[in-house]
């Protein structure tokens, strides 16, 4: 409901975040089911509703936005313009539908494309992509590759707390890993 999302934006505000980040591409089926998520994806009137309601809660706080390229199939031409005329200025795109949850290869071929709109329309919207980056190095190409801005990575990073680091390709010693996981071990026990 948009006045909640305003109201949501207004207290991220007030305590000093510095954006809000609105998720319409969770495939979940609970979330789908409630109208959640990427089930925005099929009511882009009450996504563009959202975004205008977060806007106004945020102030001169940037509101952004997570999708995929579709609902149970790819819908990019329709799907993203409509998103892209928000002017908003972060896009991330899981490259697969709701439907394909993670179970397929995500869909690069259509990065290019979706970068290609965003050109096309007269704004700066930074499009960042996501799925299946599970290092710096392979993002780093996919950015080459593509022309996007950035890249997400989501599941890449279980199993490799070193993902992001500069040299998070080469090969770790056990006494590394261990010693990694007492890290976790004891920051984990001291927050929670």
């Amino acid at each position: 409901h948009p006045p909640a999302f305003e109201a949501a934006a207004r207290l991220l505000r007030d305590k000093g975040f510095d954006g809000v980040d609105i998720n319409m591409g969770c495939p979940e089926k609970n979330v789908v089911k409630a109208g959640a998520g990427a089930a925005l994806i099929t009511d882009p009137a009450l996504a563009r509703d959202l975004v205008y309601a977060a806007r106004a809660g945020a102030g001169k706080m940037p509101v952004s936005v997570k999708t995929r390229i579709g609902f149970r199939r790819e819908s990019v031409d329709t799907w993203m313009r409509q998103l892209l005329e928000l002017q908003l200025p972060a896009l991330t795109v899981h490259l697969r539908t709701q439907k394909e949850m993670s179970r397929v290869d995500a869909h690069w071929e259509v990065m290019s494309h979706i970068v290609a709109l965003r050109d096309g329309i007269p704004q700066q919207t930074r499009i960042v992509g996501n799925g299946d980056v599970t290092s710096r190095a392979a993002g780093a190409e996919r950015v080459a590759e593509t022309g996007c801005d950035g890249i997400m990575i989501g599941r890449g990073v279980f199993g490799d707390p070193w993902v992001f680091a500069d040299d998070g390709d080469a090969p770790k010693t056990a006494h590394a890993r261990l010693r990694m996981m007492v890290t976790h071990t004891h920051t984990f026990a001291r927050l929670f």
